[in-house]
């Protein structure tokens, strides 16, 4: 029965999620470079690579590094540096760096 639904007729449905997924982009705060990096890296990888898994992890990555860079260190939990790391060693292990 799926087979039977043209692959157009998916492409609405992928567009609506995508403007309810525009919502949340009024709730980021543009104007601190700790919010304005982290989210545009999201919101400009999703389209760029297909992979809205890929978008959330360049925004996870990114966020403890320009904490970092900006000096407050310290308001970076453990988990957050662990998760940036775990993106890390996948996208090398996916990309041909251990497995290849």
């Amino acid at each position: 029965m799926v087979a039977a639904i043209p692959t157009y007729a998916s492409y609405l449905g992928l567009i609506l999620v995508g403007l309810i997924m525009l919502q949340g982009v009024t709730d980021i705060k543009w104007e601190n470079a700790d919010w304005l990096i982290p989210a545009g890296l999201t919101i400009v990888i999703m389209p760029l690579t297909a992979s809205i898994a890929n978008g959330i992890a360049a925004g996870i990555i990114s966020y403890p590094i320009v904490k970092v860079a900006r000096g407050d260190s310290q308001s970076v939990h453990i988990a957050q540096w662990i998760l940036a790391a775990s993106f890390v060693l996948y996208f090398y292990v996916t990309a041909g760096g251990v497995m290849g």
